[in-house]
């Protein structure tokens, strides 16, 4: 009981002290500044078309959320790592009774936290909009749909930290951003596969598809066609999201475990 209650203890310790580093990077606050920007455009462009805002919003302010949630996602869960290792805290802490294990998952926890209070604070913005124009509050299917753009920040965040557990920042930031854009594009590359196309090029393009489909989170599409998913296939997609997580921080503290801390 006692390990437990020191691992549970130097975990939090961990955590709370990667939160408050994000929270005051100079990242934060750009984010924000770009999500009001985003928010300030598709107020604009719902004076187009007053009838089709909510349409609009969706389109616009969806998608600049998710591209700026992903690009902060990518920067800090790379940046965490190589901080770290440039500065110094990570022998230190390391030479204390802190497991290798232990301190990536702090680290993802921390990451995990800031992300989902940018998130908030997003949502903030979001749901302001829609009452500035008097389009009241979200209804359940919108605040769903914003909660898997959140969940697929923090796949990305994973994702990046598994890659600067054995990269550069600058390799690691560019590898996350390659992988993320196959992960958009892999299910629509896969559907337009021509029949002509080799057994070779199908399968491959079909497995890529099947284990790496970022689209799993983009339900926007869905609100818009009034043609919303049902809860077991909600569930599938939660899960989905969730167990790429697990394999992605596992697959850090196995790589990070047997390498030296200044590689």
């Amino acid at each position: 009981m006692n390990t437990i209650s020191r691992t549970t203890r130097t975990l939090s310790v961990i955590s709370w002290e990667t939160f408050v580093l994000l929270r005051r990077d100079k990242v934060f606050v750009p984010a924000l500044v770009a999500s009001l920007l985003i928010s300030a455009f598709a107020n604009l462009a719902s004076d187009w078309s007053v009838e089709d805002f909510t349409k609009i919003l969706f389109d616009i302010g969806f998608f600049g959320f998710q591209v700026t949630g992903s690009l902060v996602a990518i920067f800090w869960g790379a940046k965490i790592i190589s901080d770290s290792r440039q500065e110094g805290s990570l022998e230190v802490q390391l030479s204390a009774p802190i497991s290798r294990a232990t301190w990536i998952v702090g680290k993802y926890i921390g990451l995990s936290l800031c992300l989902i209070t940018l998130g908030v604070i997003l949502f903030v913005i979001w749901q302001s909009l829609m009452l500035l124009n008097e389009f009241g509050w979200m209804t359940q299917n919108q605040i769903v749909c914003y909660l898997f753009m959140v969940l697929s920040w923090l796949v990305q965040g994973a994702l990046a930290i598994m890659l600067a557990s054995f990269m550069g920042q600058a390799i690691a930031m560019f590898s996350t951003l390659c992988l993320w854009l196959t992960g958009m594009s892999s299910a629509l590359v896969a559907n337009t596969v021509s029949p002509d196309s080799t057994y070779l090029t199908k399968a491959i393009t079909s497995g890529i598809a099947r284990f790496w489909d970022f689209q799993q989170f983009n339900l926007v599409d869905f609100i818009q066609d009034n043609n919303w998913l049902g809860s077991q296939e909600l569930a599938y997609r939660a899960a989905y999201g969730v167990l790429l997580i697990l394999v992605q921080i596992s697959l850090s503290v196995t790589i990070f475990s047997s390498r030296d801390v200044n590689s």
